[in-house]
């Protein structure tokens, strides 16, 4: 898919004073195809995302035929959350997909009106740049976040 070649070449440098730490491209490709196997629902919140997989998948999902009808990003990285709402713009994500950024420091109270809204969850803390076997650090919760 060129869109990822595109998101290569605009991607922006991780910021380190919030725990940034990008993967490299392969393996970001092969997180939004295995998100997109496993997350057949229809809202997903992104609890920050300084790598992009929520746009990416929001961009995959637009093309192919899913349940995906919103997808939120939480972070606190402006720049991420400008970039990702340009990149929703521009490929006209909306027509098809709800797709939120929303300024949050993960330390602070969830919104209320968040409260038992969404049907799954990514979150890809930096744990690790090594780890065995690789990918350690990718989490994606497929527990019902309601229950």
């Amino acid at each position: 898919m060129k869109f990822y070649e595109d998101f290569e070449k605009i991607r922006l440098k991780p910021n380190h004073e919030v725990s940034q730490w990008y993967m490299e491209m392969h393996d970001l490709k092969k997180q939004v195809n295995y998100i997109y196997k496993f997350a057949n629902v229809e809202k997903i919140l992104f609890l920050g995302d300084g790598d992009g997989i929520s746009i990416l998948l929001a961009l995959f999902a637009y093309k192919k035929s899913n349940n995906i009808k919103e997808i939120y990003v939480f972070d606190i990285d402006e720049r991420e959350l400008n970039l990702y709402r340009k990149l929703a713009n521009e490929y006209k994500i909306e027509n098809k997909i709800k797709f939120m950024t929303i300024s949050y420091n993960v330390i602070d109270k969830t919104p209320i009106q968040f409260k038992n809204y969404f049907d799954y969850f990514y979150i890809n803390p930096p744990y690790c740049y090594e780890t065995t076997p690789a990918g350690l650090g990718f989490f994606f919760c497929l527990k019902d976040v309601r229950s």
